[in-house]
């Protein structure tokens, strides 16, 4: 970062740009100019920074910093300064004390989001939508209280003693460390509460988990629904000129759609369309079925999809993919289609499967020549899938 600041031209993704944007904190130097590759993933990577989200996960990571557990954390390192300085800052009750609270504060986590799994359950769906007001009478206000209470009991103790240190003893790092950590489960709880608690109109809400729907795996998120005056105020007025570029910018060859979900106005913009250097004629081959079922008849749908995409993987030798609409189809069409696909040793990587990221899946799909891939949502948007990584795709 050091560096940074005098560079003459900085390379950096979307998520450190928008962190520095939308963060309390500067990270980049002050710029006049950028360039925007991609620029189609501006709104969901803004919306991400300007959201908020929680996880079981990652507040157990948060207590785990301290080590009640084992002997490295902070409470090691704490009872060590105890033994080796001259006075003990902490007695050895008030720290049994502390973890106690800790402890606690994990266990209503735990209850907290088993009440939340209660939700998650009633979809087949990994991502489920839902607003605060939801959980009234399912015990998740009580569950909260009870959070508020242990959270704010924490932040009291541990602030009231780090006070009762000599300055130049507050000044050391384990009390900065201590601090620090103090201030992230402020930041944690407050993030918490505007999830579960705090209902606001023109915000959306989520909760995703994984296939066996278990509590300690879901991770709720919210975003504003419109982000274009955030943009406005911390990108596109603070800076002399922007180019985005990206190869899915325009709607029927118009960028108005884009322009409205980031906020920009015909008189800030103008635009250009490059046609693609591709040979889509001779290049690619579009085929369109005139014999399956109405969608609304999934089940003989999902059967047809099924044999199709046993008879396409045949004939290109595997190398394809399937995109969907639906995730409860996409589950569907793979349990139908893995017996068939296992006989002819083929993989199949399917999004949502295990937990894992689209990023891995495709980098299986890449590394296996009899394989296929199956994905929806954010697999729309495109893959970088160059040559003959990719044989087909269904859709």
């Amino acid at each position: 970062m050091e560096r940074a600041k005098t560079a003459q031209l900085i390379i950096t993704n979307h998520a450190l740009l928008f962190a520095d944007r939308f963060s309390r904190h500067q990270l980049l130097p002050e710029f006049q100019y950028a360039i925007i590759d991609e620029a189609h993933q501006i709104e969901e990577t803004a919306g991400r920074h300007l959201g908020r989200r929680s996880s079981y996960q990652a507040l157990v990571r948060w207590t785990g910093r301290w080590g009640l557990q084992d002997r490295e954390g902070l409470f090691s390192e704490i009872e060590l300064a105890n033994r080796t300085e001259d006075t003990k800052a902490l007695s050895s009750e008030w720290l049994k004390n502390r973890k106690s609270e800790l402890i606690g504060l994990q266990q209503e986590w735990l209850q907290l989001f088993h009440q939340l799994q209660a939700v998650a359950s009633g979809s087949v769906d990994p991502v489920v939508r839902y607003r605060p007001s939801q959980f009234q009478g399912r015990g998740v206000e009580d569950t909260i209280r009870r959070v508020d209470l242990l959270v704010d009991q924490t932040l009291h103790s541990w602030n009231q003693a780090i006070e009762a240190l000599d300055e130049k003893d507050r000044e050391q790092v384990l009390w900065k460390k201590v601090r620090h950590l103090l201030d992230d489960l402020k930041d944690e709880h407050d993030q918490l509460s505007f999830l579960l608690v705090e209902e606001h109109e023109q915000h959306v809400y989520w909760m995703e988990t994984d296939r066996d729907k278990r509590a300690d795996r879901i991770r709720l998120t919210e975003r504003p629904v419109q982000i274009g005056k955030q943009l406005d105020e911390q990108l596109f007025t603070c800076t002399k000129s922007i180019i985005f570029t990206s190869a899915t910018l325009t709607v029927k060859g118009s960028f108005q759609y884009m322009m409205d979900e980031i906020g920009l106005t015909n008189n800030q913009t103008d635009t250009l369309v490059v046609k693609s250097p591709f040979s889509y004629e001779n290049q690619a081959e579009l085929l369109i079925p005139s014999d399956f079922p109405d969608v609304k008849n999934e089940e003989q749908f999902v059967s047809s999809v099924t044999e199709f995409i046993s008879m396409l993987t045949s004939a290109v030798n595997g190398r394809m993919l399937v995109l969907f609409t639906s995730y409860e189809m996409l589950q569907k069409t793979y349990e139908q289609l893995k017996p068939y696909i296992e006989d002819l040793n083929y993989s199949v990587f399917t999004q949502g499967a295990n937990g894992e990221q689209r990023g891995k899946l495709i980098k299986k799909f890449k590394k296996h020549e009899r394989s296929i891939l199956m994905g929806t949502s954010t697999f729309w948007e495109g893959i970088d899938l160059p040559g003959d990584d990719v044989s087909a795709s269904l859709s």
